[in-house]
């Protein structure tokens, strides 16, 4: 529906226009989910002081534009097809989410992205809840809670992978949740094909977290690497 609803706005006013519409299709009613609001953006944090940095930061906030919703919309509808994923029985997978967000679903939406991955062949699926968390759980106050189980899983998730046969050595855990991105790793020892891995926040608060998180991972393939080579 939001999908199609998108494509009809873009065809009428184009892809780069502000749709008050399809934001409140998206993101409009999570807001609506909190008790006694302060802000119109308290869905995003419980620490307070997260979500006032959030609006007062001039780099976040920006509406989607119509396009930014199709490829949104596009994703969703992709990601509960099938046959999009290939050969993904052997990779971990780590789903997170914070116990008060409202765009997760609840359990309800938790149970049903594990019934759809289920179905495409994950069968090493691990989730994590947190309780006093919404959106942003890397900008949460007990966000170390958060990294150190990021770390754990790649940790284990590392030793596991390197004690596979070097024929298996081409895929890596997944960590997913909200929002994802692909990094892509290549040696003359072993291709990484895809590290792909949620991070619940985009605004400046969260990218120096980010990055010490690259840093560690990228502590751990470098490990990988030296023992498979």
């Amino acid at each position: 529906l939001g999908l199609g609803i998108a494509k009809l706005i873009r065809k009428i006013k184009g892809g780069k226009y502000y749709s008050k519409l399809l934001t409140n299709l998206s993101v409009g009613s999570f807001n609506k989910k909190i008790k006694n609001p302060k802000t119109n953006l308290d869905w995003l944090s419980m620490n307070e002081e997260n979500v006032n940095s959030y609006i007062n930061d001039p780099y976040s906030g920006h509406q989607f534009l119509t396009s930014s919703f199709i490829d949104l919309f596009t994703l969703m509808v992709n990601m509960n097809k099938l046959d999009n994923y290939i050969e993904v029985k052997s990779i971990p997978l780590l789903l997170l989410r914070g116990l008060e967000d409202p765009c997760t679903g609840g359990d309800k939406g938790s149970f049903s992205s594990i019934k759809t991955l289920s179905k495409a062949g994950f069968r090493n699926i691990e989730e994590r809840k947190y309780r006093n968390m919404r959106h942003e759980i890397l900008n949460e106050k007990e966000r170390d809670l958060v990294i150190k189980d990021i770390l754990e899983f790649f940790s284990y998730s590392f030793l596991t992978f390197s004690a596979m046969p070097r024929s298996c050595a081409s895929d890596l855990p997944l960590i997913s949740a909200s929002t994802s991105f692909i990094a892509a790793v290549k040696t003359s020892c072993v291709s990484i094909r895809t590290i792909p891995f949620c991070i619940e926040a985009y605004n400046h608060n969260s990218l120096s977290m980010l990055w010490n998180i690259f840093f560690s991972i990228e502590n751990l393939v470098e490990n990988l690497i030296v023992q498979l080579c």
